[in-house]
């Protein structure tokens, strides 16, 4: 059991290296420079913002309805190859103001695992 627990330790140790290290690349042009918070800037999102992850047995989170929608891609196997992007969904309409809708997101596109974090990352950029 202490294995599997180490094991697991691990991973999630090496998880959060690799969102470290995606967060504080650069060579996309994507950080604010001299800022406290590289990806955002000074600006902070003026909204909620919805990321889910899902496969494509399964829809209970309503993909289309998020500003990111991540739709896992596996091989015969089950390991993850990639991931179909969805973006700009939401169901933010408001209250008597007719320039708001409820919207469904768009395909972007395939992205390979090794992309992921530069992809999301990207799209919280242009926001």
């Amino acid at each position: 059991m202490a294995s599997i627990i180490t094991a697991w330790y691990l991973y999630r140790r090496y998880l959060t290296m690799e969102v470290v290290k995606a967060q504080n690349d650069n060579s996309h042009g994507m950080n604010f420079p001299d800022s406290p918070e590289p990806i955002y800037g000074t600006q902070f999102l003026t909204r909620k913002f919805k990321i889910a992850v899902t496969d494509p047995t399964d829809n209970s989170v309503d993909i289309l309805t998020n500003d990111i929608g991540v739709v896992v891609v596996s091989n015969s196997e089950g390991e993850p190859q990639g991931f179909n992007i969805y973006v700009g969904g939401g169901m933010g309409r408001a209250h008597r103001i007719e320039t708001t809708f409820p919207r469904l997101g768009e395909p972007l596109g395939y992205v390979l695992k090794e992309d992921i974090l530069f992809v999301v990352k990207a799209i919280v950029v242009t926001q």
